[in-house]
C-alpha cells in the first residue's frame, strides 16, 4: 500500500485566488488526512477548489465520501470544486460511482483557467430557510372478517405513496 501525500497550495490570479490540493499515493478508509485537510480548506470557504489527482493511484469510497462532503459544502456556500489531472484509474472510478456527472472534472488546471469564466457550481445552491418535507408513507390494506382472524386485525399488502407534507 502506498501512503497518502498532501499538500496544499493557495494561487493568486488575477481573476482571484484558488486553493489547489494535491493528493498523490492512494487515498483510503486508513488516510485520515485527506478528511482533515479538505475539511480545513472547506471551512475557509474558497471561491474555487481545485483537487489535483494527477498522482493518486487509487481512492476508494471513504475518499469519494469526503470529496463529495467537501462538495456539498461549497456548493452550499457558492463556491466550487474541482478534479484536476485524474489517472486512469482514478477517471474509471469516477465513471462507476457518477461522480463525473457531479462534479467537475479537469484535465488540467491550464483547462480550468480557460473555462473560469463560464464555471459555476453544476447545481445551484440549496435553498435556505423554511422547506416542505417529503417523505414516503405506508398505506397497508387490511383483511376484514377471515376465519381464524379478529376482523381487521392483519394486514395482507403493503404500497407507498409520496407524500409532500401538504396534508
Amino acid at each position: 500500500m502506498t501512503e497518502l501525500s498532501v499538500s496544499v497550495r493557495l494561487e493568486h490570479r488575477e481573476d482571484g485566488p484558488r486553493t489547489v490540493v494535491r493528493l498523490a499515493g492512494e487515498a483510503d478508509v486508513t488516510t485520515p488526512a485527506l478528511a482533515q485537510v479538505l475539511g480545513a480548506e472547506a471551512a475557509k470557504k474558497p471561491r474555487l477548489l481545485l483537487i489535483d489527482v494527477s498522482e493518486l493511484a487509487f481512492l476508494d469510497s471513504s475518499a469519494l465520501h469526503e470529496i463529495v462532503r467537501v462538495h456539498r459544502e461549497l456548493r452550499a456556500d457558492g463556491c466550487l470544486l474541482a478534479l484536476i489531472g485524474p489517472t486512469p484509474a482514478v477517471t474509471r472510478i469516477l465513471q462507476l460511482s457518477g461522480l463525473d456527472q457531479v462534479i467537475r472534472v479537469h484535465a488540467s488546471a491550464q483547462e480550468v483557467d480557460t473555462q473560469l469564466p463560464s464555471l459555476r457550481p453544476v447545481d445551484p445552491p440549496a435553498p435556505r430557510g423554511p422547506q416542505r418535507r417529503t417523505a414516503w408513507r405506508k398505506r397497508g390494506s387490511r383483511r376484514r372478517g377471515l376465519p381464524g382472524d379478529r376482523a381487521g386485525t392483519g394486514t395482507i399488502g403493503m404500497s407507498y405513496d409520496f407524500h409532500d407534507g401538504r396534508g
